[in-house]
């Protein structure tokens, strides 16, 4: 199995849109190899572009109104006829040849349901830092792979550093949900909890802007919706055991987005902040029992004042 789907969402991402797709093929596209170009109701000029390269390269170009990412992204994997799927927003990067090498690399791999992936980060002065989850690939072998990874308390949250294998997403209907944001982190628990085998490729391989103005999650207007989505989150998988570590950490990004609500909206969900801190218990006892008694001591409000300068 080696055949890969590389699926891009656009939206008004013109300014990078041209180096991300010249990431991606300038050491060429090996065989088997698709790219899938959905424009979501883009308003800047990415449409042409996404138009050019696919008369250029072969790409599959399709159009949609606005509708998100998680919308986009349901389409190319509709329309994805490969073995793996793969995900690249189009403001970001990968290393010149790390397609071709995934490739290769799967072709002679036996399938996995989720290969874990690299990823740098890129800011606004063009400076790279290395940023990666190193997962053990013997430990990710074991029947209890999946605690392994709770373990450690690094969650691949993004889609772009998770390889899926198509058969896999199909058969378990691991499609993103539509019209929240940090959907991502959704798509990601329902991906782990369904999985039955993982795998970890160590190759220099994505890079991603961090905090790119005009991002939807960057943006401050945003902030409560991203609340509002997290707490959904939380509400669907707690009543899942296997969720709780991956719950742990998302209350902290709450807790750290709490800190930036309105006093009105932080009133009105104060009393969920207080329900839900016990979600914290589900979370590596070394990480979480110290930021459970810090809670405990400080309370809601002060404690999530200090995470906001976190996240």
């Amino acid at each position: 199995m080696g055949g890969i789907s590389v699926i891009i969402p656009v939206f008004n991402v013109a300014e990078y849109l041209p180096d991300c797709l010249d990431s991606l093929v300038g050491a060429g596209l090996p065989r088997g190899v698709e790219i899938i170009l959905v424009n979501d109701g883009s308003t800047d000029g990415s449409a042409a572009i996404c138009r050019d390269f696919a008369d250029a390269h072969g790409a599959v170009f399709v159009r949609q109104k606005n509708a998100g990412a998680a919308a986009a992204r349901n389409a190319g994997i509709q329309l994805a006829r490969g073995d793996y799927l793969l995900f690249v927003d189009g403001d970001d990067l990968v290393y010149n040849g790390a397609i071709g090498r995934l490739a290769a690399i799967l072709e002679n791999a036996a399938p996995v349901d989720i290969n874990f992936l690299n990823a740098d980060i890129i800011n606004a002065n063009g400076h790279v830092k290395k940023w990666s989850y190193r997962y053990n690939n013997d430990k990710l072998g074991e029947n209890a792979s999946l605690a392994y990874i709770c373990a450690t308390s690094r969650f691949p949250i993004s889609p772009c550093i998770k390889l899926l294998r198509r058969d896999f997403v199909m058969e378990n209907d691991i499609f993103f949900t539509e019209r929240i944001l940090c959907e991502d982190v959704d798509h990601t628990i329902a991906a782990l909890l369904a999985a039955k085998t993982f795998a970890a490729i160590d190759i220099p391989y994505y890079i991603a802007r961090k905090n790119r103005p005009g991002s939807v999650m960057t943006d401050p207007k945003n902030a409560y919706r991203r609340f509002k989505s997290v707490l959904h989150i939380i509400g669907k998988w707690r009543e899942n055991p296997a969720a709780a570590p991956m719950l742990a950490v998302q209350y902290l990004y709450l807790l750290g987005m709490y800190g930036k609500l309105s006093k009105n909206q932080q009133a009105q969900h104060r009393a969920d902040m207080r329900r839900l801190r016990g979600i914290m218990k589900g979370g590596r006892p070394r990480i979480f029992l110290p930021l459970r008694i810090f809670t405990g001591l400080f309370g809601i409000k002060l404690s999530s004042i200090i995470f906001s300068k976190l996240f």
